[in-house]
């Protein structure tokens, strides 16, 4: 595969014309060497043509000295030396009219444009000239614009005032044969007689960049209209650009460009050995990459989209910026689809949009649509993670693509909107930090889009998720609660935290205020050796690690804070001295729900132990954060708040171990068959008390060689036990293929998104199996939390826990609808005692316990619960 790009090239800075196109003030110039890539022919070729024609016309004279015969002679000779215009001149009085009726006949046999039309389109030129006489750039364009020959001369003028865009064809229309510019009266009169076309032309040259593509800048009439303009506006000509080809110049010329005419020539070498059109190839190459830049230099110059209006409207709001994105990156057709609510995470609401459709995929009943998660859709949605998530596909019918995905299933595939699609770009949208849809943009071009077009698509992303939350902002009354108050209470909760008090951890909660736009700390006034809590603060536009994570909504740890990490100067040092903070630094947002509440930051002189513990900190913080209890702010401190509560239960149980603060001697604690079990039981309890409500828990383990998840212990409360069944291991030994739709999903996932999650029914076309072996409410949703290791350089998913509310009522069973904060608060106690159960199953696989032999069991050694 030869990278074209290394062929073309530019000695010169290229942004003037980027910066020009952005602005709408480049003209592209379109020559027969466009057209000839669609398999028209060039104006040799077709004077060749129009040759044989007569020739075949003259077989009637028998004279060889008559009139037509000796023009017919003439015609050959000067076609021969080069003179085309008399050529034609002289072809004219051999044929008369049937001399334009042969050229509509070969340009009528071809009815598609060539790749470079379609590569020509993609980009908002301001206006575009063309000396071809065929259709085929017009057909490129996904719009009707107006088309102007040499007659129209006021409305070009128009157009020119205006700053609309419109075709000029400079040499006529194929659909009005009496518009074709062919012979060297024809160019008299175009050049002499029409003189407000060639000013209108002359007024383009002056005030425009022109892009010449397909054209050997050889024509001695375009020459002599661009001395016109030159002489007329002197040093402000030009800058211009032309796409040439090596062999059509040579460094003379070159230079002659552009000390005469100030163009820049974008030279074109063709490599050795390649396979297939080259000049289109190499052509098409550049203007790809030019339309990127010129699609991040528009996106950038993009106003924010207005969410404040009161008349909002998400369906037009997200419409018209798919719209938008379509044009910015000159896809053709396009999606966007997001989560029906983020407890059901169907993609549920689809907008869709084709730009060559005139809107046929804008219709209210397509917002129903639902997009399955074993679509590659689907799949690229659920992946979390601290980076955003794209697949390309260069080439869709050969499945090629690139991805910053590790592993992408095979059986995953993208169904596209036209058969013609043949690049896709697909992104995640992100919603103040978690996943909430995705957006993918079609072409019919193989590999039409780069780098630069991701960073587009990535930035439009991001406002479809600003769309996203406002609209959640606007559908839910959310209260807001004072979690800061009492900055000693919730360290003192984060040191409750198993393991974690020993570490001497220092913390910082950065309140997010809002309508001053600035980050407020709350802090224990004892890190700076004083009874008093002065304040500190950022403003948003500050240079911090908490604005940083404020901004990117991604957690960071940074080894050292007086090393630069990776060239980024995020670090204040006014927050540096502020809290004499030394050693390791870690910082994440914290969400109550959905929404970011603060940012937490955690530094510790000892490196090792911090980094650690990083998915505790950040855990425990949303656990205690997401706490359901009404008045937070005064219950923080007391025994009365649900969090604190779960939090000493949990420590309650697992006390024993707890007081082997020597880590040799707890990993020979868990050694034990007996000990383990007992202690994972002691662990998983509380999920079902008081403090979390939960209504059933199962711990599954998984077998990677044998591709099975295993139930080895399950727990249901009294009114969640069916009639004839046990509260404990009722379900001890139910096994799951790790092929199954649902367990393909957290093996998929896991990765990037280790966390809690809720799965539905809806999720997948394919029925869950599980539903009656377990006794699951067929249209609930239940939650799976992943088990992962990280005590190895690739992640391992040991394997989840999966817990429901789901109830008997009579003869059916009913999942118990909770509140969307209780919902987030029973996840994240999920992930708190996940965080714990991985050192556990770390410690020494339960062979045992996948087939089912040895189920979790009362032992004498089991801790206490």
């Amino acid at each position: 595969m030869h990278n074209l790009l290394s062929s073309i090239e530019i000695n010169f800075d290229i942004r003037p014309l980027v910066d020009a196109i952005s602005s709408q003030k480049a003209v592209v110039y379109v020559g027969a060497g466009a057209s000839i890539s669609a398999g028209l022919p060039d104006w040799k070729a077709l004077l060749v043509s129009s040759l044989m024609k007569a020739k075949a016309n003259l077989k009637e004279f028998d004279n060889d000295n008559s009139n037509f015969s000796k023009s017919f002679n003439l015609a050959e000779k000067l076609l021969r030396e080069g003179d085309f215009l008399m050529s034609a001149e002289l072809l004219q009085q051999v044929l008369g009219n049937e001399l334009g009726e042969h050229i509509w006949e070969i340009f009528k046999k071809t009815s598609q444009p060539s790749q470079i039309h379609k590569a020509i389109s993609r980009i908002p030129f301001s206006t575009a000239i063309t000396t071809n006489y065929d259709k085929l750039l017009e057909m490129s364009y996904n719009e009707t614009h107006p088309v102007y020959t040499w007659r129209l001369a006021e409305n070009i003028f128009r157009s020119i005032k205006k700053n609309t865009f419109a075709i000029i064809k400079t040499h006529g229309d194929i659909e009005d044969l009496s518009s074709l510019v062919l012979t060297r009266t024809q160019y008299r009169d175009l050049m002499q007689i029409n003189k407000s076309f060639n000013d209108g032309l002359t007024i383009l040259l002056s005030l425009k960049t022109f892009l010449f593509i397909g054209s050997s800048l050889k024509d001695f009439d375009l020459l002599r209209l661009m001395d016109d303009a030159k002489l007329t506006y002197k040093s402000n000509f030009g800058p211009h650009y032309a796409v040439l080809f090596e062999n059509e110049v040579d460094e003379s010329f070159i230079k002659y460009l552009k000390d005469s005419y100030n163009i820049n020539v974008i030279l074109c070498r063709i490599p050795e050995n390649y396979t297939g059109d080259i000049l289109t190839d190499i052509v098409c190459s550049f203007l790809k990459t030019l339309s990127g830049s010129v699609s991040q230099k528009l996106v950038t110059n993009n106003k924010i989209v207005n969410i404040n209006s009161a008349s909002f409207s998400f369906n037009d709001i997200i419409h018209n910026l798919l719209r938008e994105t379509l044009k910015l990156t000159g896809a053709e057709r396009g999606i966007v689809s997001f989560v029906e609510s983020r407890n059901i995470p169907g993609l549920e609401y689809i907008f869709k949009d084709d730009l060559y459709q005139k809107n046929e995929y804008y219709k209210s009943e397509n917002y129903a649509e639902r997009i399955s998660h074993d679509t590659i859709l689907g799949f690229i949605y659920s992946l979390g993670g601290r980076e955003r998530k794209y697949l390309y596909y260069s080439d869709i019918s050969k499945n090629q693509k690139i991805s910053n995905i590790d592993t992408i299933p095979e059986k995953y595939q993208y169904n596209p909107l036209s058969p013609e699609t043949k690049s896709v770009l697909i992104t995640q949208v992100f919603s103040d930090g978690s996943p909430v849809g995705v957006v993918s943009i079609e072409s019919s071009m193989v590999d039409a889009f780069t780098l630069e077009h991701l960073k587009t698509i990535e930035s439009q992303s991001s406002s479809f998720g600003a769309i996203f939350k406002e609209l959640e902002l606007r559908e839910k009354s959310v209260k807001e609660i004072d979690l800061l108050s009492n900055a000693v209470a919730l360290q003192g909760l984060m040191d409750n935290c198993f393991r974690l008090k020993r570490f001497k951890i220092s913390y910082l909660f950065y309140e997010i205020n809002y309508r001053k736009g600035e980050l407020v700390a709350q802090y224990d006034p004892e890190i700076l050796s004083t009874l008093n809590e002065v304040e500190f603060s950022y403003k948003f536009d500050e240079t911090s690690l908490a604005t940083h994570i404020l901004k990117q909504q991604n957690e960071k740890y940074i080894d050292d804070i007086i090393m630069k990490d990776n060239n980024e100067t995020i670090i204040s040092p006014k927050g540096i001295k502020f809290f004499n903070i030394e050693g390791s630094i870690y910082a994440t947002p914290v969400k109550v729900g959905h929404y970011t509440s603060f940012i937490l930051v955690a530094w510790s002189r000892d490196s090792q132990q911090l980094v650690e513990v990083t998915s505790r900190i950040s855990r425990m913080a949303h656990f205690i954060t997401n706490s359901p209890d009404r008045d937070f702010s005064n219950n923080i401190a007391g025994e009365k708040y649900k969090a604190k509560r779960f939090i000493i239960e949990i420590n309650e149980s697992i006390k024993r171990l707890d007081q082997n603060i020597n880590r040799k001697s707890w990993v020979a604690f868990l050694q034990n068959e007996n000990n383990r079990f007992g202690f994972i039981k002691a662990l998983l309890k509380p999920l079902t008390g008081s403090n979390c409500e939960l209504a059933r828990i199962r711990l599954w383990v998984y077998n990677e060689e044998a591709e099975v998840f295993t139930c080895i212990y399950s727990y249901s409360t009294q009114s969640a036990t069916l009639k004839d069944c046990k509260k404990d291991n009722e379900y001890v030994g139910v096994t799951s293929r790790a092929d199954d739709p649902y367990c393909s999903f957290t093996i998929n996932r896991f990765k990037d998104n280790p966390y809690a999650m809720h799965q539905h029914r809806k999720m997948f076309p394919a029925e869950d199996v599980n539903t009656k072996r377990l006794h699951k409410d067929p249209d609930g949703k239940w939650i799976v939390g992943p088990i992962v290791s990280r005590r190895t350089k690739e992640p391992v998913l040991l394997g989840f826990i999966s817990a429901d509310n789901h109830y008997p009522e009579g003869d059916v069973i009913k999942e118990k609808i909770l509140s969307e904060k209780y919902d987030a608060y029973q996840r994240y106690a999920i992930d708190l005692i996940n965080d714990i159960l991985r050192e556990v199953l770390s410690v020494k696989p339960i062979i045992k316990s996948i087939t089912g032999t040895a189920p979790v069991k009362d032992s004498p050694e089991e801790v206490s619960a």
